[in-house]
């Protein structure tokens, strides 16, 4: 109960942070992958924070099942609004924004618990970086994650590492900090921002083939 708690409250702040950073709404898909990056990478930013959810593999890129039923429910509560829906070849896309009550719970609810304070500054930090490659490109970035990479190599469909492991995605941010002279990561700092848009960057050069 607690975790699906957790996933409506994240779904919220993503979606608040969206709209914020000018998103005409988001697919579940891209929900998928914006929360896959906040939780995948919080072992940097959030200090011995256990992340509640986990996400699997699959050919679509890192999955939860209970982030797609959260967002219909949201939906159907008037925190969310459905902003286009598609029927395609093999499957129905619909794209979600987030709407005035859902606004308005994010700003007077989470944003007035202290103990969330942390969670939120990561949580707006990752969509405002993620933001500037488009959202087109999130399916792009997903591929050059190292832990995505090695798991389609060796055809896993299995749960993805989250925590500070050989095997997770943190492990290079943590390398690559250290490479460019930064033992610690302080997100107050704004000039901190700045080494999280170069690790995509760094994916991203990957992706096109850059150096």
């Amino acid at each position: 109960m607690q975790e699906q708690y957790g996933i409506k409250n994240d779904i919220l702040t993503v979606a608040y942070y969206m709209d914020k950073n000018n998103w005409e709404g988001a697919s579940k898909t891209n929900f998928q992958r914006v929360l896959y990056f906040t939780a995948v990478l919080s072992s940097v930013f959030l200090k011995n924070y256990q992340w509640a959810y986990s996400f699997s593999n699959t050919m679509f890129g890192p999955m939860n099942t209970d982030i797609s039923h959260e967002l219909e429910e949201l939906c159907i509560k008037g925190l969310l609004d459905l902003v286009d829906r598609k029927i395609l070849t093999t499957r129905v896309e619909e794209r979600y924004k987030i709407s005035e009550n859902g606004t308005y719970i994010v700003q007077n609810s989470f944003m007035k618990l202290e103990s969330e304070l942390p969670k939120i500054l990561w949580i707006e930090t990752i969509v405002k970086v993620l933001s500037i490659y488009g959202e087109k490109f999130l399916s792009k970035l997903i591929k050059e994650d190292p832990n995505i990479s090695i798991m389609n190599s060796g055809n896993q469909n299995t749960k993805i590492p989250m925590g500070n492991t050989n095997d997770n995605l943190s492990k290079e941010v943590f390398e690559y900090l250290e490479s460019n002279g930064k033992e610690k990561f302080e997100l107050e700092d704004l000039n901190d921002e700045e080494y999280l848009i170069m690790f995509f960057d760094l994916l991203y050069r990957k992706y096109k083939g850059g150096n």
